[in-house]
């Protein structure tokens, strides 16, 4: 499974808590999302892509080329996932969200 959304971090620990593979498209970057998008893509849950806010700019195949990395490699994501929620003990709610990924 994969969900895309903007990388705020209740939608992310969700994703997260449901093994569910991100593509965060931040909307405002200087702002948590980024943040959270960026920390999805450094520990492999994950893909961070241009903030939303850029949108017009990008080039057309920017978003598609994303997903389609993300889904060629689908099982690698999912066994990052499996891996970290396993050590990390991953639950609800969201508030413990936070110190997971600051670890």
């Amino acid at each position: 499974d994969v969900v895309v959304h903007q990388g705020g971090s209740g939608i992310s620990h969700m994703a997260i808590f449901h093994e569910t593979v991100s593509v965060v498209m931040p909307g405002f970057p200087f702002i948590d999302q980024g943040f959270w998008g960026r920390r999805i893509q450094e520990l492999n849950l994950g893909v961070c892509g241009r903030s939303i806010e850029s949108f017009n700019s990008w080039p057309e195949r920017h978003f598609s080329e994303l997903v389609m990395s993300v889904l060629q490699n689908l099982e690698f994501y999912k066994k990052s996932l499996k891996s970290f929620t396993t050590s990390h003990e991953v639950k609800k709610p969201a508030s413990h969200f936070a110190t997971l990924f600051l670890q």
